[in-house]
């Protein structure tokens, strides 16, 4: 979600609701982590954590993989503010764009299987119906989808989110989240620049639902990933308590930037329950940890795939030129900074990152 969209949320949120946002944040119990007050690192890292939170944050969990030392976890401060519920390392978080990793990896799953080619156009396998009215349909390809090339334009403008603050219990489907974009322009010929647009990535869950017989995509999620993975702790559109299963956090965002918080846990719910593909997963740290483990160490996908995902396209923006999109992955490359893979996912009141650093065999999990 883009910061420019935070400049009119405080009067939406302030005038167009009344509703109480808080649930109640079940207790959760794990031994997972166990033995992490015996890395050599934990003081530092339980300060780093403690100096977020005493800045501001509500709550932060970190999770740190090296080969040498293990696993490391570890939380501070609170999942529900207003009952005093101390975060948890088996509390859960919802994903944002963490979730374009996930559905960037199926695809990659599914074309080794064989269901479909990543390089083939979407309109092979979407209907002309549903194609109709947006920009660039004809040629773009399922690749550019995931690796954000596509030139389609965003359905996060200024309109959608309007319509959206104007009546906070709307729930709008797929298509009306399209009709957003249908008869816009494209921002560019399709693979010839990189935009950051969500759009793809409720296209790409769109296209998943046709590839496999009698199969959507959330039955492939729980398939391939929460049942392939074993992720007893993660939650898409067909889990158990989905959108709210026990232990989720509250959310909280600082409307006036006066870091004065208010909960946002209805709005986040819904905003997820209502959205596909680019949004919308629920997991622990641990759970986040294993299935981006297993993508990184070809686990789940094979190194040929995985070596795809990672073919990207650099940013054209000053001051952006060592970074650039994967498939479903953000990639930095340069002097300054680490080479470094992931993605990072903010939206209303959570914010994420899972991070692989191959020069060291090093992943970083936040919530």
């Amino acid at each position: 979600m883009k910061k420019w969209i935070l400049l009119f949320l405080p009067l939406c949120f302030l005038t167009c609701t009344k509703e109480n946002q808080m649930i109640q944040t079940e207790e959760c119990t794990s031994d997972v982590f166990a033995n992490s007050a015996e890395h050599p690192l934990n003081e530092e890292f339980q300060e780093l954590l403690e100096k977020y939170v005493v800045a501001g944050l509500p709550s932060v969990a970190m999770l740190v993989w090296t080969p040498e030392h293990g696993l490391w976890t570890g939380t501070e401060g609170y999942a529900n503010i207003e009952e005093k519920q101390v975060l948890q390392n088996c509390n859960l978080f919802h994903s944002a764009s963490l979730a374009k990793t996930y559905f960037a990896a199926l695809s990659m799953k599914l074309q080794e299987e064989g269901y479909l080619q990543i390089d083939e156009p979407i309109k092979s396998y979407l209907s002309a119906d549903l194609l109709e009215g947006i920009a660039n349909s004809e040629t773009v390809t399922i690749k550019q989808l995931m690796n954000h090339t596509s030139g389609i334009p965003d359905f996060y403008t200024l309109e959608h989110l309007m319509d959206y603050f104007d009546d906070l219990t709307m729930e709008l489907t797929t298509e009306e989240m399209l009709r957003y974009i249908k008869g816009k322009r494209a921002l560019f010929e399709a693979g010839t620049e990189s935009f950051y647009c969500n759009t793809n990535y409720v296209l790409l869950a769109l296209l998943l639902d046709e590839v496999v017989p009698n199969k959507t995509h959330a039955d492939l999620f729980s398939d391939y990933i929460v049942q392939g993975l074993n992720l007893s702790d993660t939650y898409y559109k067909n889990e158990s308590n989905y959108p709210s299963p026990a232990g989720k956090v509250n959310s909280y965002l600082d409307f006036k930037g006066n870091k004065e918080l208010q909960n946002t846990t209805i709005l986040e719910t819904r905003f997820a329950d209502m959205n596909i593909g680019h949004d919308a997963i629920i997991a622990t740290p641990y759970d986040y940890f294993r299935f981006f483990e297993a993508l990184v160490h070809g686990k789940f996908i094979s190194s040929t795939s995985f070596e795809a995902m990672n073919e990207f396209t650099y940013y054209t923006r000053k001051g952006y030129e060592h970074i650039g999109q994967g498939a479903g992955l953000e990639i930095t490359d340069s002097a300054i900074f680490p080479d470094r893979i992931g993605h990072f996912g903010a939206t209303l009141g959570a914010g994420n990152a899972m991070l692989y650093y191959p020069e060291k065999d090093v992943i970083i999990v936040l919530c």
